[in-house]
């Protein structure tokens, strides 16, 4: 509320700025009836003799204005200017404001390997899920995680397309074992209705924990024994 308050406080305070120097600008300006024409000039007897000739010389009629008074039509014009730049320079303070405001609150993105922690333990912290249910949010956390680390497409992949690109990835061989024994594990448990017991379930969570912890970056994985040590 304070900061529409204040905006409205700067748009006034440009308009009267404007305002005022228009106004200060056209002081002055008024219509005139133009040069006045000089005063007849009577002959009188003695200046020159040829008084009838001079007659049919008139002095020439000065320019009449038409249309609008001119001062009037330039006032209107430059307070539809004001008007106009004054919206424009509210709205450019608002969106100036509105990005610096965005830029400071936005976090930075988390790493892979932290969102799928995060996301494993609030899978973990789930009471009594549903088996279908915990391995599609299973199966999904781990698919993300090999995108976000491996820059695979993996949430839009099938299991057949995925399996030979994880082959690729050179991961540790238990890894890379353990990661398609799940996914093709997992597939019937989501789509064909098969159910797991809770020991499997336990199991299979644990081992995407592991999962990511082995193949998270090394560095990554350094910092995060240092920060997690006494």
């Amino acid at each position: 509320m304070k900061m529409k308050r204040k905006n409205r406080n700067v748009a006034w305070l440009l308009f009267g700025a404007v305002m005022l120097f228009l106004s200060l600008s056209t002081v002055g300006l008024s219509d005139t009836a133009g040069p006045s024409s000089p005063p007849a000039r009577t002959i009188t007897e003695g200046e020159g003799g040829d008084v009838a000739r001079m007659t049919d010389i008139h002095d020439i009629k000065p320019l009449e204005r038409i249309g609008y008074p001119f001062n009037y039509t330039r006032i209107i014009f430059w307070c539809v200017v004001a008007v106009i730049l004054s919206a424009l320079i509210v709205a450019a303070i608002r969106w100036f404001r509105k990005r610096a405001r965005k830029g400071k609150c936005a976090p930075p993105p988390l790493p892979p390997h932290e969102l799928a922690f995060q996301q494993l333990r609030a899978l973990a912290a789930m009471k009594d899920p549903g088996c279908r249910d915990f391995y599609f949010d299973l199966s999904g956390i781990l698919r993300g995680y090999l995108q976000g680390r491996y820059g695979l497409d993996a949430l839009e992949m099938t299991t057949e397309e995925l399996l030979p690109k994880i082959s690729q990835l050179k991961l540790d061989r238990n890894l890379e074992r353990g990661i398609k024994d799940f996914l093709n594990w997992s597939d019937p448990v989501k789509f064909a209705g098969i159910t797991a017991e809770r020991d499997k379930m336990k199991s299979d969570l644990a081992f995407a924990e592991r999962f990511v912890r082995q193949s998270m970056p090394v560095e990554d994985d350094a910092l995060t024994h240092k920060a997690n040590s006494p």
